[in-house]
C-alpha cells in the first residue's frame, strides 16, 4: 500500500510540469517550439495545443525556447512553475524587413520603392482598435479624413479625395474614375477587424492602377486563412461601448482550418448615437460651437423652419448604423 502511494504522488508530480507555450497579444497556442538547455543535452517539443513537459529539466535549470516565428526566449524552469506554467513569446516579425505589395502588385521591400508608403500592420489596428476604417486612416500621418458625422469618412490624398483616391481591397476596387467628385464614403463598408495590415501609396500611381489613382491609392488586405494539419476552429467576439457617441460594436469573426482549404468569416454591427461636446468653456467663449438648432427633416415630411436643439452640446443626427 505505502509503494502505490510513492507511486500516485510521484506521477501527480511528473503531470504538474506540463506548461503551456502562447503568442503574447494573442494568446494563441504555438506548436513546434524547441525547448532546450544551455548546455543542449536535452529538448522537447510543444505540441499542437502549445504543450510540453519539461519534467526532464531539473528546476535550476535555463530552458531556452526557440521558434522561427518567434524571438527566442530564456527563463529558469522554476520561474515557469511560478508564473502559472505559460510562457509568452513575442512575435519576431517585426525584426524582418517590411514587405509592401500596392507599389508594384508584387512582394518589394520598402527601401527599394521610391514612393511614399504608409503601412498600419495589425499589431497598429489591434492597439487603436479604431470604430471604423476612416477612423484608422486618420491615423496615419499625411491623411486627412473628411467626416462631417458618423456616417461619413471620405480619405484625402494629397488634396485629392472621391474618384482621384483609388480604395482597394485585395485587390479588388471600390471605386473607379466616374464615381462622383465629392465626398465618397465607400470605405466605411470595411470592417477594421477583419483588417490584416491596410497599405497607402501617396501620389500618383495611375500607371500601375489607371487614371482613378491620382491622389494615391488606399489598400485593405484583410485576414487570410491558413491550412493546418489537423482540423482547427478560432472564434473572436468583440463587443464594445463608446460614451462619447454611445457607440455598440459587436463583432465576430470564425476561422475554420483543414489539410486542404482554410476559410475566414465575419461579420459586425454598429450602432453611433449622436455625438455629444465637451460642457467646460475654459476659454471664456461660453456660446463657442454650441449647436442651438437643428433640422428635424425626415424622408416623409419636410420642415420648413429649424428646430430649437433641447441639448445644445448634443449635434443632433450626426449617428447612424450599419
Amino acid at each position: 500500500m505505502l509503494r502505490f502511494t510513492l507511486v500516485f504522488f510521484l506521477t501527480l508530480h511528473l503531470q504538474a510540469q506540463v506548461i503551456r507555450v502562447v503568442e503574447d497579444i494573442s494568446n494563441l497556442p504555438v506548436d513546434h517550439v524547441l525547448i532546450f538547455n544551455k548546455n543542449q543535452t536535452k529538448h522537447v517539443y510543444t505540441n499542437t495545443e502549445g504543450k510540453a513537459d519539461i519534467s526532464t529539466f531539473s528546476p535550476k535549470e535555463l530552458l531556452i525556447f526557440s521558434h522561427i516565428a518567434f524571438i527566442q526566449k530564456e527563463i529558469l524552469k522554476e520561474d515557469i512553475i511560478a508564473e502559472n506554467k505559460v510562457v509568452y513569446l513575442d512575435d519576431a516579425s517585426e525584426a524582418i524587413e517590411e514587405v509592401v505589395l500596392s507599389a508594384s502588385r508584387s512582394r518589394e521591400k520598402v527601401q527599394r520603392i521610391a514612393e511614399h508608403i504608409e503601412v498600419i500592420n495589425q499589431y497598429k489596428i489591434w492597439q487603436e482598435s479604431p470604430q471604423t476604417a476612416p477612423d484608422l486612416l486618420a491615423l496615419t500621418p499625411g491623411v486627412r479624413v473628411q467626416k462631417s458625422q458618423f456616417g461619413g469618412g471620405s480619405p484625402v490624398l494629397r488634396g485629392m479625395e472621391s474618384n482621384r483616391v483609388l480604395l482597394v481591397v485585395d485587390g479588388v476596387r471600390m471605386n473607379n474614375a466616374i464615381y462622383r467628385k465629392g465626398h465618397l464614403q465607400n470605405s466605411l463598408t470595411v470592417s477594421p477587424n477583419l483588417l490584416a495590415r491596410t497599405e497607402i501609396l501617396f501620389g500618383p500611381s495611375s500607371i500601375i492602377y489607371g487614371s482613378d489613382a491620382l491622389g494615391g491609392v488606399v489598400h485593405y488586405y484583410t485576414k487570410k486563412p491558413e491550412l493546418s494539419d489537423t482540423k482547427q476552429l478560432f472564434s473572436t467576439i468583440l463587443s464594445r461601448y463608446s460614451s462619447v457617441n454611445n457607440e455598440y460594436t459587436l463583432s465576430y469573426s470564425g476561422e475554420f482550418s483543414h489539410k486542404k482549404w482554410a476559410t475566414i468569416t465575419g461579420i459586425s454591427a454598429s450602432k453611433f448615437g449622436d455625438l455629444k461636446m465637451g460642457e467646460n468653456r475654459t476659454h471664456g467663449f461660453q456660446q463657442w460651437g454650441l449647436v442651438t438648432y437643428y433640422s428635424k427633416n425626415t424622408p416623409c415630411y419636410y420642415y420648413a423652419e429649424p428646430s430649437e436643439n433641447p441639448t445644445p452640446t448634443l449635434q443632433q443626427n450626426t449617428g447612424f448604423k450599419q
